[in-house]
């Protein structure tokens, strides 16, 4: 899409395919608005990546939602990432009963859990837990435990389209630790890794 200068225009908006543009007096840039519902105040320019730390201003740690830079030139990727905020929750939810009910899974999450046990002083996992027997815990009631990091939106290179990743970890006041979750435009679970 080419970048168009619009010199000592005033600030206004401009309805265009669905999509609303706020132009900027001055700067001759337009920033476009993600038509989402839950998220009416996310604007972004065109060929730049979108990169927040505060989606959700109330939640308890720093919320990160991301964008590539090449799908904010795409519309039909855009409409997607408007859907996916509006039903992050769902989102958010079915990938919980992913992680309890679907054995493709279950040795990364072990494996996950397992090191904090071992790792952390008992302490540390009693308050990041909130249990004062950690050891005790099943591992759906750690599942529970997971907290949402980061929602966000890419190009997979080797499958040629667009994917969307959820960062889920434990309180990353007492690690940086993550679970990452790639899920397809139907928000269908691709693979589940063990990053930090």
């Amino acid at each position: 899409m080419p970048l168009i200068r619009l010199l000592n225009c005033k600030r206004g908006k401009v309805a265009r395919n669905g999509f609303s543009d706020e132009v900027a007096g001055g700067y001759g840039m337009t920033k476009r608005k993600i038509e989402s519902k839950s998220y009416p105040n996310i604007f972004y320019t065109p060929g730049e990546e979108i990169w927040l730390d505060d989606l959700k201003p109330n939640a308890p740690f720093s919320f990160y939602f991301t964008v590539e830079e090449m799908l904010t030139t795409d519309e039909e990727a855009m409409l997607n990432v408007a859907f996916a905020l509006d039903q992050m929750d769902q989102i958010e939810e079915k990938v919980r009963v992913h992680f309890k009910e679907n054995n493709s899974s279950a040795e990364l999450l072990q494996f996950f859990f397992e090191h904090h046990l071992s790792e952390m002083d008992e302490a540390s996992l009693m308050e990041m837990l909130q249990t004062d027997d950690p050891e005790s815990l099943t591992e759906h009631e750690l599942v529970d435990h997971l907290v949402l990091k980061r929602f966000g939106t890419g190009v997979d290179a080797k499958l040629s389209m667009q994917v969307f990743m959820m960062d889920f970890s434990f309180d990353p006041d007492y690690t940086d630790e993550l679970v990452v979750v790639y899920l397809d435009a139907d928000f269908n679970v691709i693979t589940v890794s063990h990053e930090s």
